[in-house]
């Protein structure tokens, strides 16, 4: 990766410059030579490297030595923008300064009474309605010299905000061009629209640009749900109502009425949920046109207009659906609603990665490199990778038992007795104390759970608290907890005492394979048709998520060194391509069997 023996010597000598550590971990340089390589080459690094690294200062530390201009780092939560904040502030206190700006959400920085109960879209018209009106007493013209800090919070914005008279969210917007280091969240770059403005803020380009984005692993997920719309019958219904009480002209109110009508019909159509042609929708919705003469030019007060607000963003992007959307209809006890999905991430993935000088897609879980580059229309001539061997890789066990499988052609009755029985036993093991058990779905644990005979066993409900859930695991000495895969008590939940995992056993009841929704179907046939293989497309939809989900759930039992964890995972479809890949992790993995 490196030109010459000198030239390294030197890079190391610069990066560690810019990390304000006495000493440095062990793969800390070897990650922040590789961003530092990645901007000068513009290419895109893949980098696996597990927590507790110290990544974060890593890639800063490359970025800076490298003479990037602009650092753009997304994070997915408030907690995660903290490391990056801290790493510079530690740059900081050694002299070295570099201009940060935090930037959340429009929604967090509002001081106006109110704002922080609405949904976004539903603030986004408030704050709108209140700057026509003149309601809000915050300026946006920021004239008044400031005096900001080198890192710029928004907590810090919207103390000067307040002490100003000026909107928060403006005064951290003004400074985007000034900042060096960008902390943002996932929209700003994902979503088209902000992403304009955002290009915009900074001069009209990202071209001068490296894109670091933490936790890259659900990356082309959080794109499909970003660019995921809905729209309920409850809302048409609303709106409908609040239009007929106001100056609104017959013509609105005759093509809303319209559209109720329309999207009552599928109340009783067979099936949950089903596909429908986008542009039977557009014939039977308003237009956006008629909608927005209505909503920007209404005297009503902003509280009437939330509702119209969320017809128009649905329209909007109704409007502008390509055949990579699928609109479909789900029929419920509670009425019919609509929702508009982008089922291939390629489109933003292509859009983003070639807006900027180069990325930085960085996790402990990455997918392998052909999955990202297939989700994420990433070229493969940019890609560039790096990894770190997992160092608490070896304090886990998997069993892979063969045997068994999930497989939907193969449910039945039988089927979850045997899945029941193989949960027993292992629960029965000397030293197995702590267990969770992971579904692939909520259906198939509802018809294993009547069969397992283990106790004190406790299982997710739809309406099972986070915290009662872990109540029951801090109370019992032994107990079998049965959760679902990309549910609530699998990604991002600490099962841990003083930092330590109470966790000593993970069952994987079943390969986690994303079930085949309309959404993931279309998903796989565009895929299919693009890579002109249906068994690489499968893979790429159902498979390579599934090994995913089994790693995010046996993180949940080791969340230090200290831990130790034994994984059995109850599907023998993890055989071959999915046993290399646990593999990758340093996992200890081995074949066995079980007496069923």
């Amino acid at each position: 990766m490196y030109r010459d023996h000198q030239k390294r010597e030197a890079e190391i000598l610069e990066v560690k410059n810019y990390i304000p550590y006495k000493r440095t971990r062990s793969g800390q340089i070897q990650l922040a030579l590789a961003v530092k390589e990645t901007f000068e080459d513009k290419k895109i690094l893949l980098a696996r490297y597990p927590t507790g690294i110290g990544k974060t200062v890593s890639v800063i530390a490359g970025a800076l030595a490298a003479g990037a201009p602009k650092i753009i780092y997304l994070a997915r939560s408030r907690s995660q923008f903290q490391a990056p904040v801290r790493e510079v502030k530690r740059l900081e206190a050694v002299g070295i300064n570099v201009p940060t700006v935090v930037l959340m959400n429009k929604q967090k920085y509002c001081l106006l009474k109110g704002a922080s109960r609405l949904a976004y879209q539903e603030f986004l018209h408030f704050c709108w309605y209140k700057r026509k009106t003149g309601a809000c007493p915050y300026s946006t013209d920021i004239k008044t010299k400031m005096e900001l800090p080198e890192i710029l919070t928004p907590k810090t914005s919207r103390e000067l905000g307040l002490g100003s008279g000026v909107c928060p969210f403006e005064v951290t917007w003004s400074n985007l061009k000034n900042a060096r280091l960008i902390v943002a969240s996932y929209p700003y770059i994902f979503s088209s629209d902000l992403r304009k403005r955002l290009e915009e803020a900074l001069g009209g380009s990202l071209g001068n640009s490296i894109l670091i984005i933490d936790e890259a692993h659900n990356l082309p997920g959080f794109i499909v749900d970003a660019e995921s719309y809905h729209l309920s019958e409850n809302d048409l219904k609303r709106t409908l109502s609040l239009v007929r009480n106001s100056k609104a002209s017959a013509e609105i109110i005759s093509e809303l009425a319209h559209a109720l009508n329309y999207l009552r019909r599928y109340r009783h159509k067979v099936g949950p949920t089903f596909s429908i042609s986008i542009d039977e929708v557009l014939q039977n919705m308003p237009s956006p046109e008629s909608l927005s003469r209505y909503l920007f030019g209404s005297d009503q007060p902003a509280e009437t207009s939330t509702f119209i607000w969320r017809v128009y963003t649905f329209l909007q992007a109704l409007r502008g659906a390509s055949h990579e959307y699928i609109a479909s209809v789900t029929a419920g006890d509670e009425g019919v609603s609509l929702r508009l999905t982008l089922v291939n991430p390629r489109r933003v993935g292509s859009q983003v990665f070639s807006s900027v000088r180069s990325a930085v897609l960085m996790s402990g879980t990455l997918p392998p490199r052909e999955y990202l580059q297939v989700m994420l229309d990433i070229p493969s001539d940019r890609i560039l990778e790096t990894s770190y061997p997992n160092i608490w890789g070896s304090n886990v066990e998997v069993v892979i038992v063969e045997g068994l499988t999930s497989r939907y052609t193969a449910r039945t009755e039988e089927l979850y007795r045997r899945y029941a029985k193989a949960i027993d036993l292992i629960f029965s093991y000397p030293g197995v104390k702590k267990t969770v058990a992971v579904f692939p779905s909520y259906s198939f644990m509802l018809n294993i759970v009547p069969y397992i005979q283990s106790r004190p066993l406790v299982f997710e409900r739809r309406d099972t608290s986070l915290k009662s859930m872990i109540e029951k695991v801090l109370e019992n000495e032994k107990i079998l907890v049965c959760v679902v895969a990309r549910g609530k008590f699998v990604e991002g939940v600490e099962y841990t005492v003083r930092g330590k995992s109470l966790i000593d056993t993970i069952i994987i009841a079943g390969l986690p394979v994303p079930e085949p929704t309309l959404e993931n179907e279309k998903m796989y046939e565009l895929l299919s048709e693009k890579l002109g293989s249906r068994d690489l497309a499968w893979k790429y939809v159902y498979l390579y998520p599934a090994y995913m989900q089994v790693v995010q759930s046996i993180g949940r039992g080791i969340r230090s060194e200290k831990d130790r964890v034994k994984v059995y995972v109850l599907d023998e479809r993890m055989k071959g391509e999915g046993e290399a890949y646990l593999s990758s992790f340093d996992f200890m993995v081995k074949m066995g069997k079980l007496p069923l």
